[in-house]
């Protein structure tokens, strides 16, 4: 279903509110009163009360051992009150019935004809005045074969409304002749009375989504059919789907059938499944309004929602063509929390969401790209400050400045692409071929400065070093946390998440608000050492330690870069990477001149310079010459990107068709939505997802395993952790079969996920 939770308020609706309370308060009520109200002895058949009968009635005559059972709840409700269906709206409780049976004999669910609606004041309910009747079937062995007759037993309980509601309940009893004996209380009458009233399930293609304020259904009709008809009104299986009081715009256009409304409070309050199945009811013109014929349909996702309502918030939606099975019902919209606790991204405040984002700056620190900058600067700034703490005081809040402008300039960028209905996320710019490959001779380049071979003082690459109270010396600081952030890019760390996948979901200000909290974040255990001379005092003194130091940082930037590398080849294949690899060695041959000239005349100064300018430009020449070609040569061959390709091993490729396929068949479902340039995603993999144990319970499971490469552009994969609330990967997400799905933890452990797979 495509569900832009930023569209939605993320306040709770008193109203809405109000009505969970009701349900809640009232389902109470009616477990505890329900023994007060029990209505005749036990086993009695039927019962009467001042508002309903109810009588437990057999379809059939006799039971053939091994053959189902067919048999019928009747309820006849007084005029004037009502019992309810299976999801009752906006208060009630639909009938339940607890079974005790001999052994040998299972019974099915109640099955529910189709609901009216009853306004009661500003609130809407579902359900059913008059005789209702509620079949059901029980299965039986063969080795019931020579019993005389089977006693069954039926606790029912429901709760009838007028102006007030009363909860009621009755035991119901029967006893049904086994093999070639007749019971006279059999009714064949009343069982095709209540398979008539029953809703046609039918396989129509149907559409849903909820955008902004309105949810909205779009059903393709069979040719022809009813052609005069427009329904009477679209019921949800699901309770908060849909503001049951609000009216139904309903329109047909031919044998397009469309219907709008306004969403219910669970989608406006609280993290759901966001399922739209339910039934489109039509009143029968020939018959008299009374007579209901109601389909079921299971609705499917919009691919692009038909027509984005007025006042609508562009989000990131996008998703699966209907027509070639796309569907993702009963999807939970989560973000991911503390230690991997499930957060729903809508449901965060702006200050939740704001604190989410600081720790998940402060955790980025951490991320093999940054700690080495981080790690060298810090060590240069405490060795100022031994002597000059203000100066060390100064350059902390440029570097943090340079976090901040850099964060907010990513936040700018990312909200007029997304306002602009662009379909993207957190370390979108790496799924460019071109800026894996810009981003691989920078950390080249770094890796070379802190060998040695090359120095350009205080600015960007003086990493490590000292640092002058002069002007261009703080410039290097700040571009020194400019730096950090660059390289922070392709990773998502814990509380990220959701604190980004809101962001990308709010207005404007309150956007940016998020991201530079995040820049908060990372940039304030740097901010603070340069505050803290006392630490200072407690390193070793300068030496030839830092030297080396430095020089051994430089082997996780060339790590990086060879690593990043990988990534351009998973984008673009071996040539690319052989084009981009020879404009590195143009670069690093420029960048030994230029670091070889250094010790001579202003004319030689001069050549050097010119030189690593050009070896630069030259790199970048060949860089997008390769990755243009690239894309022109994947154009025009249809060449389909690595997340196209063959599956991994036991992972199939993720689609949106093939995780419908494995849900309709009640099979459980990982997905796995991953990239090549994440590194979180590498080591999740690693070290919790292709272990012996992991892989062992997923095939005692029976899971099926989808993985969804994020390494280039995938509209589908932005859809579907769109509808997450997320923005970026990793993202893990466990569907039990007929149940909401479960996030897992950004950070995966073997235990995690054997403790997720548990209950399966």
């Amino acid at each position: 279903m495509t569900y832009r939770r930023s569209a939605l308020p993320v306040s709770a609706d008193p109203r809405a509110l109000a009505r969970a309370a009701r349900r809640h308060v009232l389902g109470a009520v009616a477990a505890t009163a329900a023994a007060l109200f029990t209505a005749g002895p036990a086993g009695a058949n039927p019962v009467s009360t001042d508002t309903v009968t109810a009588e437990l009635v057999p379809v059939i005559a006799a039971v053939t051992p091994g053959e189902p059972v067919p048999l019928v709840l009747r309820l006849d409700v007084r005029a004037g009150w009502h019992v309810y269906w299976r999801n009752p709206g906006d208060s009630g409780l639909p009938p339940t019935v607890a079974w005790t049976l001999p052994g040998g004999v299972a019974a099915g669910p109640l099955r529910f004809p189709t609901p009216e609606r009853f306004p009661v004041g500003p609130l809407v309910n579902y359900g059913y005045g008059g005789e209702v009747l509620f079949p059901t079937t029980l299965a039986t062995s063969p080795a019931l074969t020579g019993r005389g007759s089977l006693p069954i037993e039926a606790a029912v309980d429901w709760l009838v409304c007028a102006d007030i509601c009363i909860p009621e309940s009755a035991t119901l009893g029967l006893a049904l002749p086994v093999g070639s004996a007749a019971s006279d209380a059999a009714r064949p009458d009343l069982g095709d009375r209540a398979a008539a009233a029953l809703p046609v399930v039918v396989d129509w293609p149907a559409r849903g989504s909820a955008i902004a304020r309105t949810v909205r259904l779009e059903v393709d009709l069979p040719v022809g059919f009813r052609s005069d008809a427009v329904p009477s009104g679209y019921f949800p299986f699901e309770d908060g789907m849909i503001d049951h009081a609000a009216p139904q715009r309903i329109t047909r256009s031919g044998d397009r059938l469309t219907i709008e409304t306004t969403p219910g409070y669970r989608l406006q309050t609280t993290d759901a499944a966001l399922d739209l199945d339910g039934l489109i009811v039509f009143a029968d013109p020939d018959r008299g309004s009374a007579a209901r014929s109601g389909y079921q349909i299971a609705v499917a996702i919009a691919d692009d929602p038909p027509s984005t309502p007025a006042g609508a918030a562009a989000g990131t939606g996008g998703h699966a063509d209907p027509a070639a099975g796309g569907d993702d019902r009963a999807v939970v919209a989560v973000g991911l929390g503390a230690a991997g606790a499930p957060t729903p991204a809508a449901e965060l405040s702006v200050s939740v969401a704001i604190g989410f984002a600081v720790l998940g700056g402060l955790l980025l620190n951490l991320m093999p790209c940054v700690f080495p900058v981080l790690m060298l600067k810090a060590l240069g700034a405490l060795d100022t400050a031994r002597v000059a703490p203000a100066r060390a005081r100064a350059h902390g809040l440029a570097y943090g400045a340079g976090v901040l402008a850099t964060f907010g300039a990513l936040a700018g960028v990312l909200v007029t692409l997304i306002a602009a209905g662009a379909q993207i996320g957190w370390g979108f710019q790496l799924q460019s071929p071109l800026v894996v490959a810009g981003l691989a001779y920078l950390f080249l380049v770094v890796g070379l400065n802190l060998s040695g071979m090359f120095a350009v003082g205080t600015g960007v690459m003086g990493l490590g070093g000292g640092v002058r109270d002069d002007g261009s010396s703080l410039v290097g600081s700040a571009a020194t946390g400019a730096l950090a952030v660059v390289v922070a890019t392709p990773c998502t760390a814990p509380f990220m998440g959701a604190a980004v996948g809101y962001a990308l979901g709010q207005p404007p200000a309150t956007g940016v608000a998020v991201f530079l909290a995040l820049g908060v974040g990372m940039a304030s255990p740097f901010v603070l050492l340069s505050f803290a001379p006392a630490v200072a005092r407690r390193l070793p003194r300068p030496g030839p330690w830092m030297e080396r130091l430095r020089q051994v940082m430089a082997f996780p930037m060339y790590a990086t870069a060879v690593w990043l590398v990988w990534v351009l080849g998973r984008q673009s294949g071996a040539d690319v990477v052989a084009a981009v690899l020879s404009g590195a060695v143009v670069l690093g041959f420029g960048l030994w001149v230029f670091g070889a000239t250094r010790a001579g005349g202003p004319a030689w100064r001069l050549v050097g310079g010119a030189v690593a300018l050009a070896a630069l430009v030259g790199a970048g020449v060949i860089a997008h010459g390769a990755t243009a070609s690239d894309r022109a040569a994947a154009t025009a061959a249809a060449d389909p990107p690595a997340n196209a390709r063959q599956g991994d091993g036991p992972w199939q490729l993720y689609s949106p068709a093939a995780l419908e396929a494995a849900r309709r068949a009640g099979t459980p479902v990982f997905v796995n939505f991953t990239a090549a340039w994440c590194i979180t995603c590498l080591v999740n993999e690693q070290v919790a997802l292709s272990t012996a144990a992991v892989d062992r319970r997923f095939d005692e499971a029976g899971v099926v395993r989808l993985k969804g490469d994020w390494t280039r552009r995938d509209p589908e994969i932005t859809a579907a952790l769109a509808r997450f609330g997320r923005s970026g990967v990793p993202f893990y997400v466990l569907y039990p079969p007929g149940a909401a799905p479960v996030v897992l933890p950004q950070l995966l452990t073997e235990d995690s996920v054997l403790a997720a797979l548990a209950d399966l």
